[in-house]
């Protein structure tokens, strides 16, 4: 892995945006065709990546080296869950779970509002939240506000993330 302080010899960090710079040892026709056009491209996933001395890095983990000097210990959390905003204010450091945390809305989701649901059954609402792989059922409730509620209080006690 490449030391950080060593990335601004290839690269230029503006506004969630990285650069190629020019590169007096690189052949003429690399800095004709790259320097000063962005760096790294989108995978499948949404996420930038590009190569540096034939490595692959994703462009978030590269941004937070840059601007911290350190490569990051876990991951690396986009706080308003765009995987392309790789703004530094868009980026903090976290651990896997707190990453899973901040993870868009389930396309299944007919509540608006996740670990809440409608029991039929019973006729009420439902809240449950998922913390270190253990599931917690919070409750049944009478309303859709309060289900969402008792979800968010959960939320708040176990120092889950918010989404910017």
């Amino acid at each position: 892995m490449i030391e950080p302080e060593r990335l601004h010899d290839f690269l230029r960090y503006e506004d969630g945006k990285l650069y190629w710079l020019h590169r007096p040892e690189a052949m003429p026709r690399w800095n004709t065709r790259y320097a000063g056009m962005q760096a790294f491209t989108a995978d499948k996933d949404g996420y930038k990546t590009g190569a540096i001395q034939n490595k692959s890095y994703l462009a978030h983990r590269v941004i937070w080296a840059m601007h911290y000097g350190r490569w990051p210990e876990g991951q690396v959390d986009h706080k308003n869950g765009k995987r392309s905003d790789n703004r530094i204010g868009n980026l903090r450091e976290a651990s896997s779970f707190q990453n899973s945390q901040n993870v868009k809305r389930r396309v299944d989701n007919t509540s608006g509002t996740a670990g809440v649901c409608f029991f039929k059954a019973r006729k009420q609402w439902t809240a449950r939240i998922c913390c270190n792989g253990k599931k917690h059922h919070l409750g049944y409730f009478s309303s859709y506000e309060e289900a969402a509620e008792a979800r968010r209080e959960a939320e708040k006690n176990l120092g889950f993330l918010k989404r910017c």
